[in-house]
């Protein structure tokens, strides 16, 4: 029996890496290519009410509704500069 699952959808993040994990661009991917597909959970701005609109599945065509990845993954990460700047820069 052949069954699809759609497991993950825009808006969230979907991501193809080749065998030495370097992301994939669509005009790489070819038949035989082995492959590892990732998902990331969106930035909430783009999951809100008015953001799915332009960035759910029926938004490019696809039929079903957005079903977002975990949201107890998410959370906002520090700025690299405010990290990494020394005091007197800038």
């Amino acid at each position: 029996m052949n069954t699809q699952e759609r497991l993950c959808t825009t808006p969230d993040l979907i991501t193809v890496l080749d065998q030495d994990g370097t992301a994939l661009a669509t005009h790489e991917l070819r038949y035989g290519l082995l492959v590892s597909v990732i998902g990331m959970p969106a930035h909430p701005l783009w999951t809100s009410p008015t953001a799915t609109k332009a960035s759910d599945p029926a938004s490019f065509g696809l039929d079903g509704e957005y079903q977002p990845l975990s949201r107890e993954s998410w959370r906002e990460w520090p700025s690299v500069i405010e990290t990494f700047r020394k005091k007197g820069d800038w």
